[in-house]
């Protein structure tokens, strides 16, 4: 389309509505009709160029906002997707929140209700290895008295350091309240299989001493008898302290709070999952509805520039033809009006696309409908 500015629409209406023009030569004015004719009902070719050239443009206005749009609803409609979605999860994550919370609740009170044991765990098996440390090194020098250091002499004092550990067997269910015939067996057993052991090592060696030193004197001021009662002496001390810090170290309802202790770190872990879902779901949807009111406002803005334009051009060419009419009627021979001057100018036609935005996502309501079904 040519670009008329108003001088020029002003120069075509006085050019038409003359009922003469330049001749070249002999430079003179020629008679002719003027434009539109007096009788003529269909617009001028002027006006019809206007038009169509208008609609030109604004058909080139429409293709470049269609093809912006390939790029700008998607992103609108995807955000509007993940909201819809997320609105959906978030009551849902709070309704597991709320239950993981109760749970919690519910978990915490019954662990709290029972009081730890004197001192913790990590210290009951601290004071146990010490005991087994602090006997092994004993137990080697009481079995080496009399002969040399062997590897049998370490081996039988390293089988006697179970003695802690058998004492931790003793002291655990002799210390619980609700005892099981398990805990029963465990009180009565332990003591005379550790018992019989200590004794049974202790009479070994006495006798593997005595047999010793009636082949070699040694002038040594303790007798084979003395270092056996020694040795049972003190592991069977070492028993006893062991299982008074077992003893100590064992909750009195130790099954009952091992289970509500695991309950109550399970009901714990569930519960900080479960609210940190809550807590990410909602940030993302407040993530989300910000993107989606930048993305909206990108979209309208975009599109009411087109829009706009297209209405720019479309006045502009009514404007334009009004201005044509004037300086036609002012050139015209008589001051009667053509017949197509008395019907309305023609006008430019806007699209749908540029009359209202369309924001439905009809790829969402579809996978609606489906999941529906």
């Amino acid at each position: 389309m040519k670009k008329y500015t108003y001088r020029g629409v002003r120069r075509a209406g006085k050019k038409d509505g003359r009922n003469w023009r330049w001749k070249f030569w002999p430079f003179s004015k020629s008679p002719k009709e003027s434009q539109p004719e007096q009788t003529q009902e269909e617009p001028s070719e002027f006006e019809k160029e206007l038009k169509e050239g208008s609609e030109t443009i604004i058909r080139r206005l429409l293709i470049a906002w269609e093809n912006l749009d390939t790029k700008l609803k998607p992103i609108y409609c995807k955000l509007l997707g993940k909201i819809r979605g997320l609105k959906e999860q978030l009551p849902r994550e709070i309704e597991e929140a709320r239950w993981a919370k109760d749970r919690y609740e519910e978990a915490a009170q019954k662990y709290h209700e029972l009081l730890p044991s004197e001192f913790s765990k990590k210290w009951l098996m601290i004071w146990l290895v010490f005991l087994a440390v602090v006997e092994f090194p004993i137990n080697s020098i009481v079995f080496s008295i009399f002969a040399e250091g062997t590897i049998l002499t370490y081996i039988m004092a390293a089988i006697i350091i179970i003695i802690p550990l058998a004492a931790h067997f003793v002291g655990h269910p002799l210390r619980q309240e609700s005892k099981i015939k398990l805990d029963w067996l465990l009180i009565i057993v332990v003591p005379i299989v550790i018992i019989g052991v200590v004794f049974g090592f202790g009479f070994l060696r006495a006798q593997f001493l005595s047999a010793v030193l009636s082949r070699i004197p040694v002038g040594l001021s303790i007798s084979p008898a003395a270092a056996t009662l020694i040795f049972l002496a003190f592991n069977l001390a070492i028993f006893v302290v062991a299982a008074v810090i077992s003893y100590w170290g064992t909750h009195p309802q130790n099954r009952v709070y091992k289970n509500r202790k695991e309950m109550f770190q399970d009901a714990l872990e569930i519960f900080e999952k479960e609210s940190g879902d809550a807590k990410r779901v909602s940030q993302q949807l407040a993530d989300a509805l910000s993107e989606l009111t930048v993305a909206r406002h990108n979209r309208d803005k975009k599109w009411r520039w087109h829009s706009e334009q297209a209405n720019e051009v479309k006045e502009r060419a009514e404007f334009s033809i009004a201005i044509y009419r004037k300086a036609n009627m002012e050139k015209r021979p008589s001051a009667a009006v053509p017949e197509s001057f008395k019907k309305p100018p023609l006008k430019a036609d806007i699209p749908e696309n540029f009359q209202t935005l369309e924001w439905e996502c009809p790829e969402l309501n579809l996978q609606k409908n489906s999941e529906e079904k």
